[in-house]
């Protein structure tokens, strides 16, 4: 009977042990999958801050294409003040930590939901201290039964109704969205969601380029074309995490320049906007303009020059972007097309253009254009072979301030009667044997003929040559900037003036030409004109000297090897 007894207590203290097993397990996160989980208390809600263009730098798809590759559209707009813009879109490079950020706003509340299968299944409301999500709402938990969630948190920026979280623009500088998907275990082990908040819309500044210092007063306006063109209220459903624009509004926002540091390698001013403007998500790019509202550039004034945003394919702003829009003020050189008519680069194959370009105009009144690439195929020639021809050789010899002003390089080339006896009969640019310089630049439409290209219209039948130093220096002017001279001119401006080289340089290599610079270390490397010399006790004829810094005008006259050593030969033609 003692047995009995025995046996029946065991049983019922095992059965009672079981049973206070069970309650304790039940005061975890929950042996059943059926039972509720207290997500606030066993979840910890881990915030991260993700600055612009980071997010996707954290998803593995950030690297240096993010600047150099994802251009978002190119095009080049008349400016309309003589100027033309190379207009390119670009994800903006602005350097950002390689590992998230965790800071919070002052004074700030955030709200989290909690969505299984886009339904609402928990809200619950707190602060951001220290990286981490806290309630402090009445509600400060959420029941959850174990399964996955979509959780969206946000800040107090954001106004809700129902599952619609909607931003105005004036506060979209600072309102933030995170979302992140999560599946809650009833697993009694304490579990971790983080959240990567990121700016609920996106942020736009501009760069300006050019061959000119870009000055301090330099400022514009960014604004809708029309206006109702920008949303000026933006939604994000919740529950399936789309964005979709708002109410339409007229949006205009300054920006300004600092002034550009000086030269930089290649030769180009940059100055980037000291201010950013702000968008909602979905807002259309094409729906926007810039207007210059002061500064100056190539001497010309850029108040109310407007170029119209075009990008292509259309952009359509994303929430946590950053863009930042080049523009790169190019002069709008006058260019010589192979038909024998002028037009800018957006007349041209290199602009979006039909027709070819040849020449690059130094001068419209004397209709005198500068071909696009040296002649001889860029290899450099003697201007006379014979060095009995040192001495005086053309009919008409000048001294040097004279020389600056002759334009009559066609003439010197092509006409016989220019010749002394020692020169022959036969007129120099038809010369190769005597006169290969004069000859190459004659012969320039040869060169043009082997790479494909033919001169019709007016240019059918015009002939190339080797340019009098006045038109070199016409050049100088008319490309590059330099100082102009006149006859009054003090003596010293005749031996060199301060240019712009590399704007010079782009008129060329813009369109496929080569550069019109030379080297500028020892020795020297200079380019043939037509004009003979008279000075220093002999003849020699005049030479230029295009540096990187500087455009110098100079000669040797009197040294016998001079028109027997080889330099280059940049042909001109009067069109």
């Amino acid at each position: 009977m003692r047995s009995l007894l025995n046996f029946k207590l065991f049983i019922s203290c095992l059965f009672a042990v079981c049973l206070m097993t069970a309650c304790n397990n039940s005061d975890g996160l929950g042996e059943s999958e059926n039972k509720k989980v207290n997500v606030v208390e066993k979840i910890k809600f881990k915030v991260n801050f993700t600055d612009y263009n980071e997010d996707e730098e954290l998803q593995g798809t950030r690297s240096s294409s993010l600047v150099a590759g994802d251009t978002l559209n190119k095009q080049v707009v008349n400016l309309g003040n003589g100027l033309l813009a190379l207009v390119t879109m670009q994800k903006d490079s602005v350097q950002t930590s390689r590992h998230p950020v965790t800071r919070a706003l002052d004074n700030e509340t955030y709200t989290m939901l909690a969505y299984k299968n886009g339904t609402l299944a928990g809200t619950v409301t707190g602060t951001v201290t220290g990286g981490v999500f806290t309630a402090t709402s009445a509600n400060e938990s959420i029941q959850l039964t174990p399964d996955t969630y979509d959780f969206v948190l946000y800040n107090s920026k954001v106004n809700r109704s129902g599952d619609n979280l909607s931003v105005n623009r004036s506060d979209i500088e600072s309102a933030l969205i995170g979302r992140t998907t999560y599946t809650v275990t009833a697993a009694p082990t304490k579990q971790q969601v983080v959240f990567q908040m990121k700016h609920a819309g996106a942020r736009m500044r501009i760069k300006l380029t050019g061959y000119m210092k870009i000055e301090s007063t330099t400022k514009g306006v960014l604004s809708s074309i029309n206006s109702t063109d920008v949303p000026g209220t933006a939604v994000y459903n919740a529950s399936t995490g789309v964005w979709s624009a708002g109410t339409g509004a007229s949006i205009s926002g300054n920006y300004t320049f600092p002034g550009s540091s000086e030269w930089l390698n290649p030769v180009t001013y940059t100055s980037k906007s000291n201010e950013y403007q702000y968008f909602l998500p979905s807002t259309d790019a094409s729906n926007l303009k810039f207007t210059f509202t002061g500064g100056e550039m190539y001497k010309i004034n850029m108040n109310g020059a407007s170029l119209k945003l075009s990008p292509n394919p259309v952009l359509s702003m994303k929430p946590n972007a950053s863009y930042l829009v080049n523009i790169k003020l190019m002069y709008s050189f006058l260019y010589l097309f192979s038909d024998g008519s002028t037009g800018l680069i957006d007349k041209s194959i290199y602009g979006g253009g039909t027709k070819t370009p040849v020449g690059v105009v130094v001068s419209r009144s004397k209709r005198l254009a500068i071909a696009l690439k040296n002649a001889n195929n860029g290899a450099k020639v003697q201007w006379a072979t014979n060095p009995s021809l040192n001495t005086w050789t053309n009919t008409n010899v000048y001294f040097y301030n004279d020389a600056m002003f002759r334009y009559d390089g066609e003439d010197e080339t092509w006409n016989p009667a220019n010749n002394r006896p020692n020169a022959g009969t036969v007129a120099k640019g038809d010369n190769n044997a005597l006169f290969p310089a004069f000859y190459r630049a004659g012969h320039y439409s040869d060169e043009l003929q082997a790479a494909g290209i033919s001169m019709t219209g007016t240019l059918s039948g015009k002939k190339w040559h080797l340019p009098a130093f006045g038109e070199m220096r016409l050049m100088t002017e008319a490309l590059g900037f330099a100082k102009p001279i006149t006859p009054s001119s003090p003596v010293s401006d005749f031996y060199g003036q301060p240019w712009y080289p590399r704007l010079a340089e782009i008129a060329f290599t813009q369109v496929g030409g080569t550069s019109i610079l030379l080297n500028d270390n020892s020795p020297l490397e200079r380019y043939w004109t037509s004009t003979d010399l008279n000075g220093g006790g002999g003849h020699a004829p005049a030479t230029t000297y295009l540096s990187t810094h500087n455009t110098y005008y100079d000669w040797n006259g009197g040294a016998a090897q001079h028109k027997t050593t080889f330099q280059y030969v940049r042909a001109f033609i009067n069109y």
